[in-house]
């Protein structure tokens, strides 16, 4: 619990002093967008084949802080530094790091906390399931400003 809410708190700082490169709608397009993806993935991964779970087995309130507290900060932090105008290496070594940030992080919630149970996931899993998801926020994104661009 202490990892979770330090987390949100953390990042709901960063987020709120950090100079926003995204707009308002931008950031709440992908904040949603992001809880929905995270809750589709875990209602699948863990809710439908039990591979993992937040605290312990089966759905809870709790589950839903989780997501929607840390998931549209990442995102938006995430997005906000992504290096749009430079070069494919960068964008990919932006994406390895965010990568390694994310292995490194959830194998913490699962070895020094309660946030994160593994009931048959294992972290070399989600080594090609972070590139994937950061990908997909990128494609949101690029939809989301495609739409704005169009009203």
């Amino acid at each position: 619990m202490i990892l979770m809410c330090s987390t949100i708190i953390g990042a709901l700082i960063l987020v709120w002093k950090i100079p926003k490169k995204l707009s308002r709608l931008e950031m709440y397009a992908c904040s949603l967008f992001s809880i929905y993806l995270a809750l589709f993935a875990d209602s699948i991964l863990g809710g439908m084949y039990h591979l993992y779970a937040y605290f312990k087995p089966g759905v809870e309130v709790i589950d839903y802080a989780a997501a929607i507290g840390i998931y549209p900060a990442i995102a938006i932090l995430f997005l906000n530094f992504f290096p749009f105008g430079r070069h494919l290496k960068w964008k990919l070594a932006y994406i390895t790091a965010w990568t390694v940030f994310s292995l490194f992080y959830e194998w913490s919630a699962a070895n020094f906390s309660s946030l994160f149970l593994y009931t048959g996931w294992k972290i070399g899993y989600s080594v090609p399931i972070y590139p994937l998801l950061f990908v997909i926020q990128l494609l949101n994104y690029q939809l989301v400003k495609k739409l704005i661009s169009h009203r």
